[in-house]
């Protein structure tokens, strides 16, 4: 793959390895990819979470006993017996 990047990040990736804290450009671009992709992630839980925490609040979830695993259990068990 070939890319090409203004001015600017050339200059930052070129000081990074000047700096002896990268061997390569390619090892720059992976770093920053992994921290964007982490800070996405990280994004996405944080908003499931927050919408549980609200789904929560307003009464809208779903107690995880024996109960609920048996009928859970039963659904599935139907759904490939019909299968």
């Amino acid at each position: 793959m070939h890319i090409s990047l203004p001015p600017e990040y050339e200059a930052f990736i070129e000081d990074q390895i000047s700096s002896g804290q990268y061997a390569t450009a390619e090892d720059v671009i992976a770093d920053a990819l992994k921290e964007r992709m982490a800070a996405d992630f990280e994004a996405k839980v944080t908003k499931r979470v927050e919408e549980s925490m609200a789904a929560y609040e307003r009464g809208d979830y779903v107690v995880a006993d024996d109960k609920y695993f048996d009928g859970l259990r039963e659904r599935i068990r139907q759904k490939y017996e019909g299968a």
